[in-house]
């Protein structure tokens, strides 16, 4: 059995893996977390599911995917106990690309 990994996911992990789509950066409130990173967190691309041939929500999508968002960390360290600290995700967006990813669903 033959196995094609040419997917467009695939061919920009390989080509582009130096020039992400995106870049997250972890903050969290608890100084003691170690949920928070010291450098970026590349992405790709921007993966968005679209229904029923319908693209109006498109652009609200990936708004979503690039706005800042802020909820309880939770992290779990070595010691089993979750952070109650408050993990922001800040996203810098390349200036040069944005690659989106449309998986198709049919129906529900």
């Amino acid at each position: 059995m033959e196995k094609c990994d040419t997917t467009m996911g695939n061919v920009i992990n390989i080509f582009l893996k130096d020039l992400p789509t995106l870049k997250d950066f972890v903050t969290c409130t608890n100084h003691k977390c170690k949920k928070t990173t010291v450098t970026s967190i590349p992405i790709p691309y921007i993966t968005v599911n679209v229904k029923n041939d319908n693209l109006d929500e498109l652009e609200n999508m990936v708004n979503l995917r690039i706005n800042n968002e802020t909820t309880l960390c939770g992290h779990v360290d070595d010691l089993k106990s979750p952070c109650a600290g408050y993990k922001t995700i800040r996203t810098d967006v390349s200036k040069l690309h944005i690659f989106i990813e449309l998986l198709y669903w049919n129906g529900k």
